[in-house]
């Protein structure tokens, strides 16, 4: 009987564990995702920036 609980707690920890573990990666992922985004976003922007500068230069022309 007292095995039988122990053996309980333990698939129930062990299956805690595993959607922590899960947690953790969707959340790494996420973070990955954001930082892969925000460089693209950036990279966009500068290259805005230098159309701007060509157009004012056409402009002053």
């Amino acid at each position: 009987m007292a095995q039988t609980l122990l053996w309980e707690r333990a698939i129930t920890s062990n299956a805690k564990v595993e959607q922590m573990k899960k947690q953790n990666y969707d959340t790494v992922s996420g973070v990955n995702t954001c930082k892969e985004n925000i460089a693209n976003f950036e990279a966009e922007i500068a290259q805005l920036y230098t159309k701007i500068g060509l157009l004012e230069c056409q402009i002053a022309d």
